[in-house]
């Protein structure tokens, strides 16, 4: 490849970069901890290792959860596939079922009023 070819690659990959739109949102799941204090980590685990998001926060709300069942804030970052809302309702969707075929996983809630766009 030519020098100049090159420099034209360089040119589109970086306006691709600033055309990059992160947001930020928080689910609230509800784990099933009947059996050990483990399942929540083994669980939060598979959740970060879900495509496309970066687990940045996690928070187990005590105050509202039960015996049998926990109550987990977690708090990711993803890109999405378009900068349109109905694009990233979509795409909040989606992850939010990904999370949903997680094991000890019985609920997920998605908080859309914490969504919020990172500079």
């Amino acid at each position: 490849m030519s020098t100049k070819g090159l420099a034209k690659n360089w040119k589109k990959f970086l306006k691709e970069q600033e055309q990059l739109v992160e947001y930020s949102i928080t689910f609230r799941l509800r784990i099933n901890r009947r059996e050990t204090r483990a399942v929540i980590d083994d669980t939060l685990a598979r959740i970060r290792a879900i495509p496309n998001i970066t687990v940045v926060n996690s928070n187990t709300r005590e105050e509202i959860s039960s015996p049998t069942h926990a109550s987990v804030d977690i708090e990711f970052k993803f890109i999405p596939v378009r900068d349109e809302f109905q694009h990233i309702k979509k795409q909040l969707r989606q992850i939010k079922n990904e999370m949903k075929t997680k094991p000890y996983v019985d609920g997920v809630i998605i908080k859309y009023n914490t969504i919020k766009k990172i500079e």
